[in-house]
């Protein structure tokens, strides 16, 4: 080798010789031949090519804007209201304002100069969606908008509603309101109203199976939470309450609310106004009839002047009769759940001989005895339909018959109800069947083809056997065995449903369930330990 051939001449050489050799070359053709097929299978597996549809957004807008924007539209005012929720005058307004507070609702074109999807049709997929509870596919095929787009706009929509609209709507009434709301109330007739207040049920699909029974209403019969809401004359909506459970009712979910703390608390507005004769002090809010007594108690209670009140525990059908007639009188009432366990001090001293419910207190004054107490609401107020006949042969009867419900026709019910035998449970369950019919035929006798005991109005034997209803379909229910039936009490199958259906007693009759859960309860703690 010759001395002038230097080291990286040799290198080079070598290096050379190696790449040229035919295996070398076939290895490494072989790897990334095996690398690419590898990269490209591993790309076609995770990356699916996205699919395309045409779904004309401009017609879809035009579509829009031709049904009720344009100078002739397709459809009336009333329509767009029956269908946006609100009047047309108001959409505008939310879809102008949107455009001036996020460039997302500007109308806008792509980048080759085509429009994009209208302020106009993303606020209609958004109000739709509020609505009507809709998926956002179901607004593709009118407004031609895609489900995740539209999605994307109902999000967008209430960020930007609340941003816009939150510090003017979202909020409860200064003092400048409130005296404008009672200057509008007084102007419409209206002196001192705050405002009109009302419940709704809200349907719970995915309420959980164990919550069933409390979140299920016996008139609504599915899972509900129930929204109460205070709006005035122009649909301000200061007021929300939202999620009380389905099975309280329009009256006494108002206990639940935090509306009233307010005036409870004394910190109401204070106004005076005059109504037959007596001059009230606080302001009031316009509700249907059953809100109303509540809402009325309330106020009386703030102003210290509730004169009538009943001492009592929901589950108690003795508890239901003055209660169904104080509401057959419309007599305002304040109902005081008594807890039993222990018995309140109030009880004790308004009933220190039995120490039993119900009592209804009247300025102050005890009456004890379910049925002496609505005897006594019928003779004590004169509003309302008379519950006792005025003929004294009549009222007599009535009371015969009252007194048999308590007297022979309940203690079989308990006696069936506390067998521990199976022959002791058929020989009270025939017992009852008997006293059952006994009142079928009283009531054929005394009705006279009306629909109740009273006549054409709930009279005494209705509410003295009517409180019962509630625990006969518990009893029902657990022995199953059918107690009314079309079969041997055809006329009381038709009277529970009229008489349960009443507007004085659907108010107060307890939910089925709600009684059977506390039968269970009842039951376990009265069971005797097993030897």
């Amino acid at each position: 080798m010759s001395d002038n051939i230097s080291f990286e001449d040799i290198y080079e050489e070598m290096f050379n010789s190696y790449v040229e050799s035919n295996d070398t070359m076939n290895i490494l053709s072989n790897m990334m031949s095996d690398i690419e097929e590898a990269t490209s299978s591993s790309n076609n597996k995770s990356r699916k090519k996205r699919s395309y549809i045409e779904r004309g957004r401009e017609e879809g807008h035009a579509r829009i804007w031709n049904d009720y924007f344009s100078y002739d539209p397709i459809y009336t005012n009333n329509q767009f209201r029956r269908r946006f929720r609100m009047r047309k005058e108001l959409f505008l307004r939310i879809v102008n304002a949107l455009e001036n507070h996020n460039s997302y609702f500007e109308n806008t074109v792509d980048g080759i100069g085509r429009d994009k999807i209208s302020s106009i049709q993303k606020c209609t997929a958004a109000i739709r969606m509020l609505a009507y509870g809709m998926a956002g596919d179901a607004v593709d095929d009118y407004v031609r908008m895609a489900g995740n787009t539209a999605i994307q706009c109902l999000k967008k929509f209430n960020i930007c509603v609340n941003d816009v609209f939150g510090a003017q709507y979202l909020r409860k009434p200064t003092a400048e309101d409130i005296e404008r709301l009672l200057q509008v109330g007084e102007n419409r007739g209206f002196p001192s109203m705050l405002g009109s207040i009302d419940c709704m049920h809200w349907r719970w699909e995915k309420c959980p199976t164990a919550w069933h029974g409390m979140f299920t209403s016996g008139h609504q019969g599915k899972p509900t939470m129930i929204l109460e809401a205070i709006a005035s004359y122009d649909l301000w909506i200061w007021h929300a309450y939202f999620g009380i459970a389905g099975s309280n009712n329009d009256i006494n979910v108002l206990d639940r609310s935090l509306i009233f703390d307010e005036f409870l608390d004394g910190r109401g507005p204070n106004v005076q106004f005059m109504v037959n004769g007596s001059q009230c002090n606080m302001g009031y809010y316009l509700a249907d009839e059953k809100q109303n007594r509540k809402a009325k108690s309330i106020q009386k209670m703030a102003e210290g002047n509730c004169e009538v009140k009943v001492l009592g525990a929901w589950p108690s059908p003795f508890v239901m009769r003055p209660r169904i007639a104080l509401q057959l009188k419309s007599v305002e009432y304040d109902f005081i759940e008594e807890t039993m366990n222990p018995k309140s001090e109030l009880l004790l001293k308004s009933n220190p001989v039995h120490k039993k419910i119900p009592v209804l207190l009247h300025n102050d004054k005890p009456i004890c005895e379910s049925n002496v107490i609505v005897q006594y609401i019928d003779e004590a107020f004169s509003s309302g339909p008379s519950i006792l006949p005025s003929d004294p042969y009549d009222r007599a009867v009535h009371r015969f018959w009252a007194a048999y419900v308590d007297d022979k026709w309940f203690p079989a019910m308990m006696a069936a109800a506390k067998a521990e035998t199976p022959e002791a449970k058929a020989s009270a369950l025939e017992q009852l069947k008997e006293g059952t019919v006994l009142l079928e035929e009283a009531f054929v006798k005394l009705s006279n083809g009306k629909p109740f005991f009273g006549g054409d109005k709930i009279g005494y034997i209705d509410i003295a056997f009517g409180s019962f209803l509630g625990w006969v379909r518990v009893s029902e229910r657990t022995n199953n065995v059918k107690l009314l039936d079309e079969g041997s009490t055809p006329s009381l199958v038709a009277w529970a449903d009229k008489f349960c259906a009443d507007e004085a007693v659907k108010d107060v009759m307890p939910d089925t369930d709600k009684l059977a859960e506390f039968a269970k309860i009842i039951m376990a703690k009265n069971k005797p330990p097993s030897s």
